[in-house]
């Protein structure tokens, strides 16, 4: 069909359509040669109509030798406490049941770059990443409160001092 191919379909419309269960054994490359260190290595985006679940970890490279750092997040408290936060149902899969999150459109306005335009329009927006930087938002803005705090006790223990030589 056109070039492409089905395994549980007579019409795929993807160069390559999988319908139904599989189970493959050995390493899969798609778009990159097959690595003997994963069971799978995809070259691309790879997309879940539902969801993505994993019995162990989930990682991202992190490493700072594959960075050109540009500067810091400008992410505030504020901006995290403004944030939507929503039960919903999704309204073309309604039989998943109630679902949690936040916004992709609040967040394209905070913090574009956690945003991904798809080819249809539709946002999608990196929870992980938002969700790190919002704890490090937060954390930050606890210890500047709690050094606040502490000099303002030290302030206050001097004053009562001085009220107690007079």
């Amino acid at each position: 069909n056109d070039g492409n191919v089905g395994i549980g379909t007579d019409s795929p419309s993807y160069k390559f359509q999988v319908n139904g269960q599989s189970y493959f054994t050995g390493n899969m490359g798609i778009g990159v040669a097959v690595s003997s260190s994963y069971a799978l290595r995809v070259n691309g985006i790879v997309r879940a109509s539902t969801g993505v679940y994993s019995e162990g970890y989930v990682t991202a490279l992190s490493d700072i030798r594959h960075k050109d750092i540009k500067g810091d997040v400008g992410l505030t408290v504020t901006d995290v406490a403004n944030a939507p936060s929503v039960k919903f149902l999704w309204k073309d899969r309604r039989k998943e049941g109630m679902q949690v999150g936040s916004i992709a459109q609040y967040w394209q306005k905070v913090l574009p770059e956690a945003i991904i335009e798809g080819a249809d329009g539709g946002l999608t927006m990196s929870y992980g990443v938002i969700g790190l930087l919002a704890s490090i938002a937060t954390a930050r803005k606890v210890v500047d409160h709690e050094k606040r705090i502490q000099e303002l006790e030290i302030e206050n223990k001097r004053l009562k001092e001085m009220l107690n030589v007079s």
